[in-house]
């Protein structure tokens, strides 16, 4: 697969997942410029936030 190819997938079958689930309030956004260990964390908080 192209990278066009690979961009014409991601725009048609997952960039509309951000508005499905930010509209169910459910999507949860991180900066992910920064250490591996800031983003680790970010992500930690969210996920143990997370109740299943």
């Amino acid at each position: 697969m192209t990278v066009r190819e690979r961009l014409k997938a991601y725009h048609a079958e997952t960039a509309p997942l951000i508005d499905h689930y930010e509209g169910c309030g459910v999507l949860r956004r991180i900066e992910a410029m920064g250490s591996i260990d800031d983003i680790r964390g970010s992500l930690a908080a969210i996920v143990g936030a997370v109740s299943v």
